[in-house]
């Protein structure tokens, strides 16, 4: 049977000397067990020297019969009972009033463990609702939230879901808003005729997109930054949204694209079909403002190559002209005839498809 506990506290004291008592202290189990901690150490820490799962659901103690709370610092020759809840969870804020590193070290390895728990909860909230909002490619959506919240990790991004320290509408909101700037890219210059060519290894892929009008398997569409036509030079452009967007060889987001996400392109070709469908395409007719100029490039879209013309609109400055042009065409050949006609006036100089 232990000694009386007074008496061993004063033994404990008596022997130690001042110095060695400000470096531990010594108190007891409700059994009788004795137990050696720093001085300073709160009744938390005393739990977590138990057990780490005593540590864990601590919410306070009876210390020589009186209740007190986790962050009670003990005193040499104290009995201490712990009071446990089933409710409580390990916080924060108990790293800041515990004083062994025992206790220091399973807070923070509970604390980790909680938090991939609520992790793997705000990450089914989140994957959940990219599919009620139709977003594909999910990992790229994530790397766009962490790097937009500036967080380390994924698992940040789940926990202020799970905690509702993030807005989902908020979430929403920022990746509708890059969706929305990937896909549009809204001011582009304008394209020259010439086709610029991706590089051979692209251009030899054997796997090939085919499009084309009465497609349902495919979900595809036009890209507005360069807005091609059946017959052009295209690429496809896997979004994150999901789906392919299609440009032009020479779209002005080629480049771009290529360099910085070249695992997401792929080759598309135009499907032949018998219908003539007519697809709008925009010209930039610049050159030398003669007399009579805009009712020439009238006459020969409409009446020479029977080109139906959707709009119009010329301005002059001193002895120059700039127009542009939006008409109806069926292919890339029937635009290019169009072009070479229009070329041949007196006064044009110039003529680029614009967006």
């Amino acid at each position: 049977m232990l000694e009386n506990p007074d008496k061993i506290k004063h033994d404990v004291d008596y022997k130690s000397g001042v110095g060695k008592i400000n470096e531990n202290i010594f108190v007891f189990t409700p059994k009788g067990d004795l137990k050696q901690l720093r001085a300073g150490s709160t009744v938390l820490d005393f739990a977590f020297e138990i057990h780490t799962d005593v540590g864990s659901s601590c919410q306070g103690a009876k210390v020589n019969n009186r209740v007190v709370p986790i962050r009670y610092q003990l005193q040499n020759g104290d009995k201490v009972d712990i009071l446990t809840s089933k409710n409580q969870k390990p916080k924060l804020d108990w790293l800041t009033f515990v004083n062994t590193e025992r206790a220091r070290v399973k807070i923070k390895r509970k604390l980790k463990e909680g938090k991939y728990k609520e992790a793997e909860n705000g990450k089914a909230v989140l994957l959940r609702k990219f599919k009620n909002w139709k977003f594909k490619s999910t990992d790229d959506l994530i790397n766009i939230l962490v790097k937009h919240y500036k967080l380390d990790t994924s698992i940040d991004l789940y926990h202020l879901i799970a905690t509702d320290k993030l807005e989902i509408g908020e979430v929403k909101k920022v990746i509708s808003n890059y969706l929305n700037k990937d896909s549009s890219q809204e001011k582009i210059e304008e394209q020259p005729v010439d086709e610029i060519k991706l590089n051979k290894s692209y251009d030899d892929r054997e796997e090939v997109v085919y499009i084309g009008e009465n497609l349902k398997n495919i979900n595809y569409r036009i890209a507005k930054c360069c807005n091609p036509i059946k017959g052009d030079k295209v690429f496809g452009f896997v979004t994150v949204a999901g789906g392919i967007s299609i440009h032009r060889n020479n779209c002005p987001n080629a480049k771009r694209l290529k360099e910085n996400y070249p695992y997401r392109l792929m080759q598309v070709k135009w499907l032949k079909s018998g219908e003539d469908r007519f697809t709008t395409a925009n010209l930039k007719i610049t050159g030398e403002d003669k007399l009579g100029i805009v009712g020439s490039v009238t006459n020969t879209i409409t009446n020479d190559l029977r080109v139906n013309m959707r709009s119009i609109n010329f301005n002059s400055k001193g002895k120059l002209f700039k127009g542009i042009v939006s008409v109806l065409v069926k292919d890339n050949e029937h635009l290019s005839q169009l072009i070479a006609k229009l070329l041949k006036l007196d006064g044009v100089d110039k003529i680029v498809r614009v967006k």
